[in-house]
């Protein structure tokens, strides 16, 4: 048996939203065709947030006639149809109700809920996360952001340049350093005030790797 937040013991895929009405998941009819597509590592991270964090976002839907077509949640719905595959039960999903006048306008509509017009910057991803108390390897695991190059956000943010190969006895050695009988201290150029606390962890961590007898602080 599993035991998990969005789940219930029965193996359930629990509702963490409202909406207007709730419908059977298979009622729901796609609207997009071929838009967008669903790659098998996309599906594994939807499913994951959907069995971490409950299904949390209701379904748009435009009722024409007896028919509800989906405006926005295709990709939600093609995971909760594998996972029903898969021997989840799905409850009937909380629904929202989108207005158009046309085929046409509920068209205009899907696009307009298909597109992304802000922009992911690093910065304010990296001060969400720690504010948050997300690490980057849950981030990858669970969202995807098409604009963002997670290996390159990954280097900027969390990760360090190797300063521990200079040699104590290299002047010119880079980042420069002070020692005496009790302190070791190197100096870490451009490495941005929030990042601070990152910095001294990473560096303690190496230190305690290497079975040196210091610890990082931030002068």
């Amino acid at each position: 048996m599993e035991h998990n937040q969005g789940v219930t013991q029965e193996r359930e895929i629990r509702i963490a939203c409202e909406g207007a009405d709730v419908m059977d998941i298979a009622d729901l009819r796609e609207f997009q065709g071929d838009l967008k597509s669903l790659s098998a590592a996309d599906y594994e991270k939807l499913r994951g947030e959907i069995l971490q964090l409950g299904f949390s976002f209701t379904f748009a839907v435009w009722k024409s006639g007896t028919n509800a077509f989906i405006l926005d949640g295709h990709q939600r719905k093609r995971t909760l149809m594998k996972m029903r595959e898969e021997g989840w039960r799905i409850p009937p999903v909380p629904v929202s109700f989108t207005f158009a006048d046309s085929f046409k306008e509920a068209k205009q509509k899907l696009l307009g809920a298909a597109s992304q017009f802000g922009k992911i910057e690093g910065q304010g991803l990296y001060e969400f996360m720690a504010e948050a108390q997300i690490t980057v390897d849950e981030l990858a695991e669970r969202v995807r952001f098409p604009e963002l190059d997670m290996q390159m956000f990954r280097q900027e943010y969390f990760e360090i340049p190797n300063m521990y190969d200079a040699k104590i006895d290299d002047p010119n050695a880079i980042p420069p350093y002070s020692q005496d009988k009790d302190t070791f201290s190197v100096r870490v150029n451009d490495v941005k005030p929030a990042d601070k606390d990152v910095v001294i962890e990473l560096i303690n961590g190496a230190l305690a790797e290497a079975g040196l007898q210091y610890q990082a602080s931030a002068y």
